[in-house]
């Protein structure tokens, strides 16, 4: 995500949908960050099922993230070297994912809890969290990391004609992979077999990487259009009514079939809608000014949650949480982008936001 921004930033190469995209789904990964925290007991209150509502329709964030980035670095027109990639790119990422994760161990994370402990009146002692496993939100970047180390082999891929075939057998893989995770009798096996190939370590999201290019350069009509909205409100509304009814994360999870649909039918609406479009229309400058800060918005919201989880108590009982988590989902990308804004202005930080 960083390195397609940095390089959009830096060339002439701008697509609008892909940047009108990138930005609704920054707000959209927060909006769920939100909205999972009144995810916490399994009843009809109006918490949990706005929770559900609102993880459902921003369920394609991380997906679209990743197709953004395959519909630009497997782009035969937008020629990045394998030198810039390896040495800037990923080098950029994972400094990024080094000094983040240090941050929020030994600086936020205590902080958010330190109000958090005063506002419920109880004492508080220093205690940084542990490097390991990484904040929640920062698994994007090894993940990331991995599929720009690919791209050599995802390039030839679509520079073939076996793209269809990469698809189908990766949407295949991911889906038996999901299937595993169900506890669905006898399918220990497969389970088996992907852990001893580690089939889906190559699969798993390169399979959106590859999607998103290629939904970046077929030709879209009408009808295709039309499809893919009944497509996009379909899963979406399968994943509210099913979530509710089920009581489980299984159509949660980004391999679920219902998420792909939801991704890639998304990510066709907004092109179609938005291609003829440009940075010159009313919204286009507010998007073109911010994409530079999106990276850093990304990092640094999860502080911003904490916080806001330690001033509005998360609660099944909370009125109004159908309002609140839009609001707050809004306040905090903006408190984000304020504080990205200013801290860019310091050398070493404009690097690894």
């Amino acid at each position: 995500m960083s390195s397609t921004i940095q390089y959009y930033e830096q060339t002439r190469h701008r697509i609008y949908y892909l940047d009108v995209l990138r930005w609704i789904a920054t707000i959209a990964v927060i909006m769920l960050h939100v909205s999972g925290n009144f995810y916490v007991e399994y009843n009809n209150s109006i918490g949990w099922c706005s929770s559900v509502v609102y993880s459902s329709i921003t369920r394609w964030c991380v997906p679209i993230f990743v197709m953004i980035s395959g519909a630009v670095f497997l782009n035969e027109n937008i020629a990045v070297s394998l030198k810039k990639l390896y040495g800037k790119h990923i080098l950029r990422i994972l400094l990024a994912l080094i000094v983040w994760q240090l941050l929020y161990s030994f600086a936020l994370s205590p902080i958010a809890d330190y109000i958090h402990a005063r506002l419920a009146g109880i004492s508080y002692n220093y205690a940084p969290h542990s490097l390991y496993p990484l904040i929640y939100h920062l698994w994007f970047l090894p993940m990331i990391i991995g599929l720009y180390v690919m791209v050599p082999v995802l390039r030839a891929i679509v520079q073939g004609k076996q793209v269809i075939y990469f698809l189908i057998f990766s949407f295949a893989v991911n889906v038996l992979q999901w299937l595993t995770t169900l506890h669905i009798p006898h399918m220990g096996i497969i389970n088996t077999i992907f852990q001893d190939t580690y089939l889906t370590a190559f699969v798993g999201y390169s399979g959106y990487y590859v999607l998103g290019w290629y939904l970046s350069t077929i030709q879209l009509t009408p009808r295709i259009y039309k499809i893919s909205r009944i497509v996009f409100w379909a899963s979406t509304l399968l994943t509210i009514v099913a979530m509710a009814m089920l009581r489980g994360d299984g159509l949660f999870q980004y391999m679920a079939p219902n998420v792909m649909l939801m991704s890639g039918s998304f990510f066709i609406c907004m092109r179609y809608r938005l291609s003829e479009q440009s940075k010159e229309c009313r919204w286009g400058k507010i998007v073109f000014n911010t994409q530079k800060e999106l990276f850093g918005i990304y990092l640094v919201h999860a502080f911003y949650v904490a916080l806001f989880c330690a001033l509005y108590p998360i609660s099944t009982v909370n009125l109004l949480p159908i309002v609140v988590i839009p609001l707050a989902s809004l306040v905090i990308f903006a408190l984000s982008w304020g504080t990205i804004r200013v801290l860019r202005y310091i050398p070493f930080v404009k690097h690894i936001s």
